[in-house]
């Protein structure tokens, strides 16, 4: 297993999916998302198991990019709030900007998961709060601060 600078400076691609995946056609794990009304979206497949082990309903778009063709089976499935967990490095905060723009035009209301300080991906919370969590407190307390995307004005 070679260190994550080494593996970008090869230019080796950080996953390995399985042949004859389109990434951009599907979310990873949307059979366990399917009919939530909330769902969390996350950029790794790994991310996204993690939290479904916890009882959270999340797919992973696979990648830092949330393209059209993933968010229109999220509408046709019933999804109303997407929580955005992307990670907190460059890509995935421009990702979630872009998803909100691309959510704000569907039927699916956005909400951007704001980590503290410290943790790069939702998973890394989750595990770290995980014995803290109340079981009672709200799932979404539970992943950090939310934060509707404030230039959506819904009327």
């Amino acid at each position: 297993m070679l260190p994550a600078e080494q593996v970008s400076a090869k230019g080796i691609p950080k996953y390995k999916y399985s042949a004859g995946l389109v990434k951009s056609e599907g979310l990873i794990g949307f059979t366990g998302i399917r009919g939530a009304e909330t769902i969390v979206l996350a950029e790794g497949v790994l991310d996204a198991r993690y939290l479904n082990s916890k009882g959270f309903k999340a797919a992973s778009i696979g990648g830092s990019d949330l393209p059209l063709a993933q968010i229109k089976p999220l509408e046709r499935s019933g999804a109303k709030e997407v929580l955005l967990a992307f990670d907190m490095d460059e890509a995935g905060r421009e990702g979630t900007a872009r998803a909100v723009d691309l959510l704000s035009r569907s039927r699916c209301r956005p909400y951007v998961v704001s980590l503290p300080a410290g943790f790069k991906d939702p998973d890394e919370l989750v595990r770290h709060r995980a014995g803290s969590v109340p079981r009672r407190r709200s799932k979404r307390g539970a992943l950090g601060q939310l934060a509707r995307a404030p230039y959506l004005q819904r009327t």
